[in-house]
């Protein structure tokens, strides 16, 4: 009923609108209602789904891979009341130098470039590239890979983006 009111909308003003839907489903315009189908121009674009694994590498270093400038900080209010227990991370983080700071950045992304290429890597994706063209599965090991992080080990490692999901990692 929304997307109706929606387009109706658009159709009485008339206006030109885009209006962008994404899916996986290859039919999702016919089990549309057949008044929401009327008011729209049917144009749909269809991509491929990726097949080779270096595009799914390519996708995983797009999503790794830290970015040179830093975000901007947030508001600096937190009184301290109603500690979650976070606050000494928080401290700890606070007192890391901005130059240490893009150090690490250009570190990882150093890192994550050299690993991305490593042989292993390469026959673990292209093997994952014959069972799935589901980008989320490798965006998935990312996930898994990155909640391995910790200050002894802080860059990714290739057993890591190797594990199987669901399997325990050590």
């Amino acid at each position: 009923m929304l997307l109706y009111n929606l387009y109706n909308l658009i159709h009485d003003a008339g206006s030109r609108v885009a209006i962008v839907g994404v899916t996986s489903c290859l039919d999702a315009t016919d089990h549309l209602e057949k008044r929401v189908k009327s008011r729209f121009s049917q144009r749909t674009l269809r991509f491929p789904p990726l097949q080779r694994s270096t595009d799914f590498i390519q996708i995983l270093q797009n999503a790794l891979q830290l970015p040179l400038k830093a975000p901007p900080a947030a508001a600096a209010g937190n009184s301290g009341n109603g500690s979650d227990g976070n606050d000494a991370v928080v401290a700890d983080c606070h007192q890391v130098s901005s130059i240490q700071k893009a150090q690490y950045v250009q570190r990882f992304n150093t890192a994550l470039k050299l690993l991305l290429k490593h042989p292993a890597l390469t026959k673990h994706f292209h093997q994952m590239s014959l069972a799935t063209s589901d980008a989320r599965a490798y965006l998935q090991l990312a996930r898994v890979a990155l909640s391995q992080l910790t200050l002894e080990h802080p860059f990714l490692r290739v057993e890591a983006l190797c594990t199987p999901i669901g399997s325990s990692a050590a």
